[in-house]
């Protein structure tokens, strides 16, 4: 059953899902699924080309920031088919932030939360819901599956920052610095974080953002101690499905290599959503 949500506590949080023309099926069926009774706004560098009913919030990127060339031979990080391929992707995240501080909700102060992600993640908004009501949306805070160096969280997992750190970084510079470097969009966020002096919060990761060796029964434990951002979450579908404590966002490839948000999209009725009810007058 979909848990109940206040529909202002809902609409205080912005997800901000990342997509393209080539991946839009996985947007709409995000639209389907656990966006259908949360804030999204959909960002795209092209125009999605379909209609949607109902139809989706989306809005269209101008970027002024491309990848450079020859990153595999500054680096062999950069020499695997997937990072060739997905490299020009990591520059919309910066824009994408400084397109939603732009939004109506976030300069008229209703939305106090922003979280970017990619179409291929799952969000159990009520979990997210319930471990933000923990914190105060006036400090300068970033949330996330962060790496164990704390240099950035990883951005499959997504990353959550209060209104007060969306107005504090200074996108504009961050933007120009990443211009000519071989950068993943999580660097980039975690350098421009740094920056500007946000304070991380990194206790509420479920230990997956460098590896994909973590057991159910370890899994199971952190899921108890309350892990919120999964990195890889691909090969615990059936403990994700199960146990009444899941994380708030995950993302990953199963072992059929289907995306986590494909898998538990069409999973009926997941726990963790919300269904929204009206505030009280």
């Amino acid at each position: 059953m979909a848990e109940p949500c206040a529909a202002g506590e809902a609409s205080s949080v912005l997800f901000v899902v990342l997509t393209a023309h080539q991946t839009r099926h996985r947007a709409l069926l995000a639209h389907h699924s656990w966006c259908a009774g949360a804030n999204c706004l959909f960002v795209a560098e092209d125009a999605l080309g379909e209609r949607w009913q109902p139809a989706p919030r989306w809005a269209q990127l101008h970027l002024s920031t491309h990848p450079p060339t020859g990153c595999c031979r500054k680096s062999r990080f950069y020499c695997s088919a997937h990072r060739k391929r997905t490299l020009a992707a990591q520059y919309r995240f910066l824009p994408a932030l400084q397109l939603a501080r732009r939004s109506v909700g976030v300069t008229s102060g209703r939305v106090r939360w922003v979280v970017m992600l990619d179409d291929d993640s799952f969000v159990f908004v009520a979990h997210l819901l319930g471990l933000l009501r923990q914190y105060d949306h006036t400090r300068p805070l970033l949330l996330g599956e962060f790496r164990a160096d704390l240099r950035y969280a990883c951005g499959g997992g997504g990353a959550v920052l209060s209104s007060t750190a969306l107005r504090r970084l200074d996108l504009r510079r961050c933007i120009a610095a990443s211009r000519g470097r071989c950068m993943q969009s999580d660097w980039m966020l975690g350098d421009c974080a740094r920056s500007a002096g946000l304070e991380r919060v990194a206790r509420h990761g479920c230990g997956s953002c460098a590896t994909r060796n973590v057991s159910d029964a370890a899994l199971a434990a952190r899921l108890r101690g309350g892990c919120h951002f999964m990195q890889q979450a691909g090969q615990h579908l059936g403990l994700l499905r199960t146990h009444l404590s899941s994380p708030s966002i995950v993302h990953g490839r199963t072992a059929a290599n289907r995306t986590v948000g494909a898998a538990l999209g069409r999973w009926p009725s997941p726990h963790g959503q919300c269904r929204a009810v009206a505030e009280p007058s």
